[in-house]
């Protein structure tokens, strides 16, 4: 099934092996911590708590920035939407930055500079070769941060997490660290539209793309299969 809806999005195949190949190659290089040590961490701390997602959906402009540090035990943020997240969201929360950096590395530095974040880097055709380029940012993190991929090959220090956007990679993380309630803000799968804190480039809101609306499509079909409610 992976590789068809890889095939229907218009990827290359041979890019992403390559992409998941290169996230090897790296995590080795640079000796990044297990992902499943970091698993471990993370559902001591947000197993059976509240936990919201934020996507980079229209819909992300209704979130109370004063309400993320206060009633919530973990925020996990897709991308470029980690941005809505005030400076003080993450100092006594647990906060969890999950994108590929089309929303810019500012959110990723961001989140990853607080003491209670971690980060899941995701590698695909599009962005393996920019992600080589900033391997000595992603030094510093390497004791919590995980690489995750699209596709086989796959190697004890990566991961596949299913997903075609970085909300719907946010979501379905979120589900697997069983939590007592999850609340999403932002995860607009079938909008029209997308907000600024999807793409740098944007100064509001926009029309989607075709090929961004057929991710979408793909990436619901993905969390029904996994419904969290």
């Amino acid at each position: 099934m992976l590789k068809r809806v890889i095939t229907d999005l218009g990827y290359d195949y041979e890019k992403e092996y390559d992409a998941s190949l290169t996230a090897c190659v790296l995590a080795n290089s640079i000796d990044i911590i297990d992902p499943y040590k970091i698993f471990e961490r993370l559902f001591k701390k947000l197993s059976n708590r509240h936990i919201l997602v934020i996507g980079a959906g229209p819909s992300i402009y209704n979130i109370d920035r004063r309400l993320t540090s206060e009633i919530y035990d973990g925020v996990i943020c897709s991308d470029g939407a980690c941005r809505v997240l005030r400076e003080n969201a993450c100092l006594n929360k647990t906060c969890i930055w999950v994108g590929d950096l089309d929303g810019g590395i500012d959110s990723f530095e961001k989140i990853s500079n607080f003491q209670n974040s971690f980060s899941f880097l995701h590698f695909h055709g599009d962005n393996y070769i920019d992600i080589i380029k900033i391997s000595d940012k992603i030094r510093e993190f390497r004791d919590k941060i995980v690489f995750t991929v699209q596709t086989l090959p796959l190697c004890p220090k990566t991961i596949l997490i299913p997903g075609f956007t970085d909300g719907d990679r946010a979501l379905l993380l979120t589900k697997l660290l069983k939590p007592s309630k999850i609340s999403v803000v932002g995860m607009d799968l079938e909008s029209y539209y997308v907000s600024m804190y999807s793409k740098p480039s944007l100064k509001d809101i926009d029309l989607i793309t075709p090929s961004k609306r057929r991710k979408l499509e793909w990436a619901k079909r993905l969390i029904d299969m996994f419904p969290y409610y």
